[in-house]
């Protein structure tokens, strides 16, 4: 069993006189503007998937009588 020290992947916080923690992390995989776009992305399908669907299931009726 490894204790704490013994692992890698542990980030250690030590503190210097400033009082401020020191560490080491790793940096992000990707920056902030490509994490917002990416959302924003996500967002957008979700939304224009929900109007599709309300769109969808109001004309369903009529659709149905049409055949």
């Amino acid at each position: 069993m490894k204790t704490i020290s013994e692992q890698s992947d542990v980030a250690v916080l030590t503190s210097d006189q400033s009082g401020k923690a020191v560490g080491d992390y790793e940096q992000p995989r990707f920056s902030r503007r490509e994490t917002l776009l990416t959302m924003l992305g996500v967002l957008m399908v979700m939304l224009l998937a929900s109007l599709d669907q309300i769109l969808v299931s109001t004309a369903m009726p009529r659709m149905i009588v049409a055949l």
